[in-house]
């Protein structure tokens, strides 16, 4: 059974990644995004306790790197977008049962 708002989540950073490229020409943020995005998707598909540890690290580190950027920018979008997606991602993941 598929993870749904992991999915989701990770739908989210692939497209993000590409919007990045396509708007900046940013390199860094089509590979972020759609590595770390992919990595959600294919483990939302088949979740089991190493990739839900493995979700929790990612997830955790992508709010706090994006909560730094966003601060240091004064920007909502789109790190400080991606730092709270994350946060309630990781929120979601401790409280899941």
């Amino acid at each position: 059974m598929t993870d749904t708002p992991l999915f989701a989540y990770g739908g989210l950073l692939v497209a993000g990644g590409a919007m990045g490229f396509a708007k900046k020409g940013s390199l860094m943020s089509l590979l972020a995004g759609g590595l770390s995005g992919t990595y959600f998707m294919l483990a939302a598909s088949e979740m089991n306790e190493a990739h839900e540890v493995n979700c929790k690290a990612l997830s955790g580190a992508l709010t706090v790197i994006m909560s730094v950027r966003a601060i240091r920018s004064g920007k909502i979008m789109p790190s400080g977008a991606v730092a709270i997606l994350s946060a309630a991602v990781l929120a979601y993941l401790f409280n899941k049962i």
